[in-house]
């Protein structure tokens, strides 16, 4: 039996360095990673026992080990691990172990509507499909979108907003939250709020504001405590009793 310990490590994964030329490494715990766990069955995500689902993410990225391993391992998936991977032969893949289950960067969704191997395929196997990492234009998307209809998909691309800090995925877009060129949603128990970017003073909706724009801040069970060897490399704020991270990503944020 191993007891539990509060905050304890569990791995050190690296942001993508498009912050600094460098790679940051981000402390995350098991308290993170199950809290992750937890917010993907809030967000009722399609996952079921015994789906397949492609596992292509490198373990290095918070994206590939909490998002598709532990996530995928708690709601029981067969994680088919695909160790050398180019967005070529993804197509192959699909049609090869006809997974339940996709989660990857836009670029591979954008080379599967140009795949001949799937021109004529019946996807209807497909439950799943999500995009993150990057952006994707929002034309590329309704094609992809019409791509996977006309070949029998039972689902569209789904899409979020993350941080290596956040166990990647902090907001997600699907069903009614899947509005084109959105993030979605936060998950279940993560909270998003704006702030001014050079004064880091939260904002707040008047009586006649739609929307409000500035640097994101997220909360959340799954955020990092940012403390690695005894130094804080990911500073926290507290606003309104809640302890945010700062994301340096300019947003805006309707009422919704």
């Amino acid at each position: 039996p191993i007891e539990y310990s509060k905050d304890q490590l569990a791995v050190i994964v690296h942001t993508s360095g498009t912050s600094s030329a460098k790679p940051k490494p981000i402390p995350l715990t098991h308290d993170n990673f199950n809290f992750y766990a937890h917010q993907t069955i809030g967000a009722n995500m399609p996952m079921a026992v015994g789906d397949r689902a492609l596992h292509m993410l490198p373990y290095f990225a918070a994206f590939g080990i909490v998002d598709v391993t532990h996530a995928g391992l708690c709601h029981a998936n067969n994680l088919i691990q695909i160790p050398e991977f180019t967005p070529s032969n993804f197509g192959k893949l699909i049609k090869k172990y006809k997974p339940q289950t996709i989660i990857g960067a836009p670029s591979w969704f954008l080379a599967l509507s140009k795949d001949d191997t799937l021109q004529n395929a019946d996807l209807s196997f497909l439950t799943m499909a999500t995009y993150g990492g990057d952006s994707m234009d929002v034309e590329d998307e309704i094609r992809i979108n019409d791509f996977l209809k006309k070949r029998n998909s039972r689902c569209v691309l789904t899409k979020g907003h993350g941080m290596s800090e956040t166990c990647g995925c902090a907001s997600y877009a699907t069903k009614e939250y899947n509005v084109p060129a959105s993030v979605g949603a936060p998950m279940p128990l993560t909270i998003y709020a704006v702030v001014n970017p050079e004064t880091k003073e939260l904002f707040k909706f008047d009586d006649i504001q739609e929307y409000l724009e500035g640097e994101l801040v997220i909360s959340s069970g799954a955020v990092t405590p940012g403390i690695l060897d005894g130094k804080v490399i990911v500073p926290h704020k507290e606003y309104n009793g809640e302890s945010y991270i700062f994301t340096r990503d300019i947003a805006r944020m309707d009422r919704n």
